[in-house]
């Protein structure tokens, strides 16, 4: 064989052209991915900083009791979503799986 038939030819085309569809849409969706893994640290960071306030502003004794240690977890939590993409880049889901481990209010 020293060249493809049409119907080879025709497939080959399919392929290339399906794959470029494909590599396109990966493209645009770790682009948006990106973006709003961006937006989310942005938001952890300023929900972060509040939570670090309103800590500090607390008496030592408040932060040294069980209301200040959950509170900690609490913290951390956001923290550790603030961090995420930072730690392993906004190319994979690691920010995602932190938001999904964020709770609106402090549990126990």
């Amino acid at each position: 064989m020293n060249k493809l038939n049409k119907k080879q030819s025709k497939e080959l085309a399919k392929h290339q052209s399906d794959l470029t569809d494909a590599a396109e849409a990966i493209e645009e969706a770790v682009e948006a991915y990106a973006t709003a893994a961006d937006e989310a640290r942005a938001f952890a960071e300023s929900i972060h900083a509040d939570q670090q306030a309103y800590y500090d502003e607390r008496s030592e004794k408040w932060q040294e009791g069980d209301a200040g240690t959950a509170y900690t977890e609490w913290m951390e939590l956001w923290e550790t979503a603030e961090n995420a993409s930072a730690e392993y880049g906004a190319r994979d889901c690691a920010m995602k799986d932190a938001f999904e481990e964020l709770t609106t209010e402090i549990e126990g």
